[in-house]
């Protein structure tokens, strides 16, 4: 099988078929190919860089969901970019659903009665993180709990592990994913559980 590094010319059609044979430095060519465009595409629609790479992150994570079921002669440009776009569709409405959850808190809590339910609900998403964490599959876990729970950068956790940076970054990524899916609605509690644990550690 050939190098992709060694091809003199961008392939997609060979890369995508070394990928599915499970080359990953083939991914790494179809990654590096298409990550800045849609990096650009991201951040144009809106107008936050650090968001931008999450969501394009995330589009990465379900091409590599999909690689079975991709036809490598059709390409994945424009199915990366149909991808992407949905997320930040989602990622618009989650925004709003958000605006719309804190605006209800204003309305109908005076501020002592808000802080005391922020305080009990955040304790029970802290909980639900801890169930979800216990459920990644093991290698998944272990990269997580290196980098939120012993703050590891990931070079650390890659050097640990045994493991590429690239890997360590979608692990990271499949993590936040599945416990965002676990606790549809509260992305906005899961990111301040996180931010919580880190300074107080």
């Amino acid at each position: 099988m050939a190098n992709p590094s060694s091809m003199s010319a961008y392939n997609e059609e060979a890369l995508l078929r070394q990928w599915q044979a499970g080359s990953e430095s083939a991914f790494t060519a179809i990654y590096l190919h298409h990550v800045l465009p849609l990096l650009r595409l991201a951040t144009a629609k809106l107008g936050s860089r650090a968001v931008a790479e999450e969501l394009v992150q995330d589009t990465f994570l379900a091409l590599v969901d999909q690689r079975a079921q991709l036809d490598p002669t059709l390409g994945v440009g424009g199915y990366l970019a149909v991808l992407l776009r949905r997320k930040i569709y989602n990622h618009y409405r989650q925004t709003l659903l958000q605006a719309s959850y804190q605006t209800h808190l204003r309305i109908h809590f005076n501020e002592h009665s808000r802080d005391t339910e922020a305080s009990l609900e955040l304790t029970e998403i802290e909980r639900l993180v801890q169930e979800g964490v216990r459920k990644l599959p093991q290698q998944c876990r272990s990269v997580y709990q290196l980098s939120r729970e012993e703050h590891l950068s990931h070079q650390e956790i890659a050097e640990r592990l045994g493991i590429s940076y690239h890997t360590v970054e979608q692990h990271i990524r499949r993590a936040l994913r599945g416990l965002r899916q676990q606790l549809p609605g509260y992305s906005w509690l899961l990111a301040l559980c996180c931010c919580v644990k880190n300074l107080g550690s």
